[in-house]
C-alpha cells in the first residue's frame, strides 16, 4: 500500500520550494518514525503550484508493541522453593495474563517480576489523520499569510488537498479545507481531474507534461535550451543560480529562443546579461570567447500553443528594459565617479552612524595611516571612488550592478585596471577568480566590511539565528581570510584605528565585546573547518587574538605536532606553569614582570633563568619568521628544567619576597607558552 498526499497552491516563490520539499521528507520520516509505522521509501516533489509527499509500501497499521511492566520483587513474588505467593497470581491476575508467563528481570534495584503484555498498533489511517497537520506546520516559513477564517498560515494559500492511502480517499482537514480526490492542471484552477489510484494520479500529471521532479525538469531545461545556443553557434552562460529559479518557476517547461536588438550589444555585457536574469530570467548566449551573441534562451510554463507571442512579448520586455539602460549609460558618464562621491552625503549607512560619504571618509582615514608602502594612494584612491556608483542611474534601476558598473564606469573615465577591478572587489564576499583576488581589493573590502561590523554591533544589530539581513557573518568570514593571508595588517590595529575614526565622529561604540566574541567564534569555526581537534582550537582562542593570521599558524602548527613524542610532556611542562600561576591569584598575588636575579637563590631556578633568557630570544627571532613548530620544540627543550624546577623549588614560600620573584620567574616562562594559547585546555588522553 501507497500514500500520496498533494498540496496544490497558489504559485509559490520558487526559493521556497527546495527546502519546503526537504523539511516535508525528514519531517514525514520523524514522524512515521516516532509512530512506529514502516514503510519502504519517501519521496517529496516540487512545482510552482504543488508540494507532493510520496510514501512506498507504508504498513497498514502501527508495529505491535512490548510492553513490560514492572511489578514485585522476585523474593516478594516467590518463596524459597520458587513457587510463586499470592503477590505473584495476584500481579498477574491484574494484568491478564497467566502466572507461568511472568518473567524475572534483573536492575540495578535487585531481582523483580515483569509482565509481558502485546498492545496492537492503531490503523495507519488513523495516525496519518494526526501527523498530517503537524508535517503540514513543520514547513519552515520565511514570510507567511492568512487567507480564510480559520487562521491557518502558509507562504502562498493553500487551494486542494488531495490525499490518498491506497486508492482511498484519507479524510481529513486543514484549516477549513477538507482533503478530496482532486487535482488541477492549470493555475487558474479550471482543468480538475480525479484519480481512481495513485498510479492514476502520476500517470495524468505525465499525459499532460506535468514534471513533479525537478532533477527532471532542469535535465529538460537544459538539454532544450543547450540545443538552441548550439543552434546559433554559441553556448549558455547562466549562474547555477538561475538555472535553479527556473526549474522551481515552471512545471511544464518549454524552451524558446529569442533575438535580442542588436543596437544594444554596445552597452556592457554586464548590464545586459543582469536585464535579462535578474527580471526576465533569460539566459544569455556567448560565443567561444565570452562574447554576447544576439540571442537569448527563455523558459515558459506550458506548451508551445501561442509561442510565438510569448516570444515577442519578451523580446518587446527586454527591449524597453535595455533602451532605459542605454539611457542611463549615456546619462551616467556625463558625470565622474569622483564628483559622484560627493553625492553620497545624500544616501543614509546605518541609523545614526551618518551616510555612506561618512563611512567613505572613515575608510579613507583608516587607509591612510595603514602600512600599505606603495598600494597606499591606490587604496585611498578606491577607498574615495568605491561607493559612486550608488548614485547613478544604472544601480537605481538594477541593484545587482553595485560594483559591476562602478568598474566599468571606472574604466572609460581613465582609471587605471587595478583601481577599477577593486572597486568591484569591495562588493563582494569570497576569495576566487570571480570575487576578491587583487591586494588593494582585499584592503578596501577588510575596512569596508570591519567598518559595516563595528556599525552594526553599535547599533544591536549582530546576527541572531537565521537571521542576518545585513550578511554580517559572511563579513566576518571574508575578514577572517584576508586576515589570514595579509602579513602587514594586524587585526588589533586595524579594529583600533576603526574605532578612533568612530570616535572623531562623536560616536562612542558600543558591542565592541561582544563584536569580539563573534569573531572569535567565527575564527573557531574556520579552524574546526580545516579540520583542526576542537581543544587545539579552544587553547588557541584562549590566547592573543591580535593577529588572526598567527592564531591560524598556531593551531595549524599544534595540530601537525600532536602526535609527536614531545608533545604531551611539553604541553604537561605547561600545565605546571599555568596551575601554580593561578594559585598564587587565588590567594591575592600580584605577578609582576620583572625578575630579580638577586632574589634566585636555587640552582634549580637559577638555570632556569637563565636557560629561559636564551630561548626567549631564539623564540623572537622564530616569531619573526613564523615558524611555530619550531617555537614549539625550543620551548620544549625546557620541559626538563621545568619538571626540575617544581620538584626541587618551593614556589609558594613563606618570604612574600622570594615567593614573588619564584612566582614572576614561572610567569616569565609562561609567557612564551602562551604565544600558542592556554595549553592547560588541550584534552590529553589516557
Amino acid at each position: 500500500m501507497d500514500f500520496l498526499w498533494e498540496i496544490g497552491c497558489e504559485e509559490l516563490p520558487p526559493h521556497f520550494i527546495p527546502q519546503a520539499i526537504n523539511q516535508l521528507k525528514e519531517e514525514a520520516e520523524r514522524l512515521l518514525n516516532q509512530k512506529d509505522i514502516a514503510f519502504s521509501k519517501i519521496s517529496t516533489y516540487g512545482t510552482p503550484r504543488r508540494l507532493i509527499l510520496f510514501i512506498e509500501d507504508i504498513a497498514p497499521e502501527q508495529k505491535e508493541k512490548i510492553l513490560e511492566i514492572k511489578g514485585p520483587p522476585y523474593h516478594i513474588a516467590f518463596d524459597d522453593k520458587g513457587n510463586p505467593t499470592q503477590a505473584a497470581f495476584g500481579f498477574a491476575r491484574s494484568q491478564g495474563v497467566d502466572v507461568s508467563e511472568l518473567v524475572i528481570k534483573e536492575d540495578k534495584q535487585g531481582k523483580y517480576v515483569y509482565a509481558l503484555k502485546k498492545e496492537a498498533g492503531r490503523p495507519t489511517k488513523e495516525v496519518l489523520k494526526e501527523i498530517l497537520p503537524q508535517l503540514f506546520s513543520s514547513i519552515f516559513l520565511p514570510k507567511s499569510m492568512r487567507w480564510d477564517a480559520s487562521g491557518l498560515r502558509f507562504i502562498r494559500p493553500v487551494r486542494w488537498l488531495l490525499t490518498l492511502l491506497g486508492n482511498d480517499l484519507l479524510e481529513f482537514k486543514l484549516g477549513d479545507l477538507c482533503s478530496s480526490q482532486k487535482s488541477y492542471i492549470e493555475r487558474y484552477l479550471k482543468k480538475e481531474f480525479t484519480p481512481n489510484s495513485i498510479e492514476e494520479y502520476f500517470e495524468k500529471l505525465s499525459e499532460e507534461r506535468i514534471l513533479i521532479n525537478p532533477e527532471e525538469r532542469k535535465e529538460i531545461i537544459l538539454k532544450g535550451a543547450r540545443k538552441l545556443a548550439e543552434g546559433v553557434g554559441g553556448e549558455l552562460a547562466c549562474s547555477e543560480e538561475l538555472i535553479e529559479k527556473v526549474v522551481f518557476l515552471n512545471e511544464r517547461p518549454s524552451t524558446f529562443l529569442g533575438k535580442i536588438d542588436e543596437r544594444f550589444l554596445s552597452l556592457p555585457k554586464e548590464v545586459i546579461i543582469t536585464a535579462m536574469q535578474s527580471y526576465l530570467n533569460l539566459f544569455p548566449i556567448v560565443d567561444e570567447e565570452g562574447k554576447l551573441l544576439p540571442y537569448f534562451v527563455g523558459v515558459r510554463d506550458g506548451d508551445e500553443e501561442g509561442l510565438e507571442n510569448v516570444i515577442e512579448g519578451y523580446e518587446e520586455v527586454l527591449k524597453a528594459r535595455l533602451a532605459d539602460a542605454h539611457f542611463f549609460f549615456q546619462e551616467d558618464l556625463k558625470v565622474p565617479l569622483e564628483e559622484r562621491s560627493n553625492l553620497l552625503n545624500g544616501i543614509i549607512f546605518l541609523g545614526e552612524l551618518g551616510t555612506i560619504a561618512d563611512k567613505v571618509e572613515r575608510m579613507v582615514s583608516v587607509i591612510s595611516s595603514l602600512p600599505l608602502d606603495d598600494l597606499r594612494e591606490k587604496a585611498i584612491r578606491v577607498a574615495k571612488l568605491c561607493r559612486a556608483d550608488l548614485t547613478t542611474n544604472m544601480v537605481r534601476e538594477f541593484p545587482d550592478l553595485q560594483g559591476v558598473i562602478g568598474r566599468c564606469y571606472a574604466l572609460l573615465q581613465g582609471e587605471e585596471e587595478d583601481v577599477a577591478n577593486a572597486i568591484y572587489e569591495s562588493y563582494q564576499y569570497n576569495l576566487s577568480p570571480d570575487g576578491i583576488k587583487t591586494p588593494l581589493g582585499k584592503i578596501i573590502s577588510l575596512v569596508d566590511k570591519l567598518d559595516t561590523l563595528l556599525g552594526a554591533f553599535h547599533l544591536g544589530l549582530q546576527p541572531t539565528g537565521s537571521s542576518d539581513p545585513l550578511a554580517l557573518r559572511k563579513s566576518c568570514q571574508t575578514i577572517i581570510d584576508i586576515l589570514r593571508e595579509e602579513k602587514r595588517i594586524k587585526f588589533k590595529d586595524l579594529l583600533n584605528k576603526l574605532i578612533q575614526t568612530y570616535t572623531k565622529e562623536g560616536i562612542e561604540l558600543k558591542g565592541i565585546d561582544e563584536f569580539l566574541e563573534f569573531i572569535k567564534n567565527r575564527v573557531g569555526l574556520a579552524l574546526r573547518d580545516m579540520g583542526i581537534r576542537y581543544d587545539i582550537v579552544n587553547a588557541v582562542l584562549a590566547g592573543n587574538m591580535e593577529d588572526i593570521r598567527e592564531v591560524f599558524q598556531r593551531a595549524l602548527a599544534l595540530e601537525e605536532l600532536r602526535e609527536k613524542e614531545e608533545f604531551i610532556p611539553t604541553v604537561m611542562a605547561s600545565v605546571r606553569l599555568i596551575n601554580i600561576i593561578r594559585q598564587g591569584e587565588k590567594r591575592g598575588e600580584k605577578i609582576r614582570e620583572e625578575v630579580k636575579e638577586a632574589l634566585l637563590l636555587l640552582p634549580e631556578e637559577k638555570e632556569l633563568y637563565e636557560q629561559g633568557k636564551k630561548a626567549r630570544k631564539r623564540v623572537e627571532k622564530l616569531r619573526e619568521k613564523e615558524d611555530y613548530k619550531s617555537i614549539f620544540y625550543e620551548l620544549s627543550s625546557l620541559k626538563d628544567l621545568i619538571n626540575r624546577f617544581f620538584d626541587k623549588v618551593l614556589v609558594m614560600t613563606e618570604d612574600d619576597e622570594i615567593r614573588a620573584n619564584r612566582l614572576a620567574l614561572v610567569n616569565f616562562i609562561w609567557q612564551m607558552f602562551f604565544l600558542f594559547g592556554d595549553l592547560s585546555l588541550v584534552v590529553i588522553e589516557g
